[in-house]
Parts: structure tokens; sequence; C-alpha cells
């Protein structure tokens, strides 16, 4: 199978969400509230909303989330963004992503 034959195929639902969560492990801080991913064939892309203004650690901390991803999806293009959020705020879905952490609030 050529490489832009691979990039086309969209794997299940379930297979991007563990794909999540393994990424997740160990990466969750204790100002994240909150992480989406949305995917189509090639690409996923994920928010991670912490409760604190965007600073050099939160990017860094969405890098290492995009590395662990890079390892399940190699051939994928994979897009994280850090956004801040007022906690608790609600969480807005954009279309086509899932919610796949979220801080219950104190």
């Amino acid at each position: 199978m050529h490489e832009d034959d691979v990039k086309n195929i969209l794997p299940d639902h379930a297979a991007v969400l563990l794909g999540m969560q393994r990424a997740l492990l160990g990466n969750i801080t204790d100002d994240m509230c909150s992480v989406m991913v949305a995917f189509t064939a090639g690409s996923l892309t994920f928010r991670a909303r912490f409760a604190s203004s965007i600073q050099i650690e939160q990017v860094m901390r969405v890098s290492e989330i995009e590395t662990e991803l890079i390892a399940d999806f190699p051939l994928w293009e994979i897009k994280g963004v850090a956004e801040e959020c007022s906690f608790p705020e609600k969480i807005m879905l954009s279309n086509n992503e899932t919610l796949v952490f979220s801080r219950a609030p104190d």
C-alpha cells in the first residue's frame, strides 16, 4: 500500500480515542481543564484547555501530547492547540469533536 493511501484511511473512532488516552497518560496537569479531539482521514487535531494563561509550559505539554500521537499515527498530520479557559466554563465542542478529558469542578 502506498503512503498516500495509508493517509487516507480513516481509523475507527475507538482507535483515535485510545490513542488520545494513551497520549494523555502522564500529561494531565493540575491546570488542564479539558481536551477535545477531532479527526478526518490523514489529520487529527486536538485542543487542550488550561485554567491559566498560556505559557511555555502549556505549549510544551501540548507538544508532548502531539509527539505521543505521532507514534500511533505516524503518517497523519497531528495538530495540538493550547487554549485558556475560565474554569468551570461550559465546554463547547466544535463539529466532529469528542471530549476525551474533563476535570470535575472542585
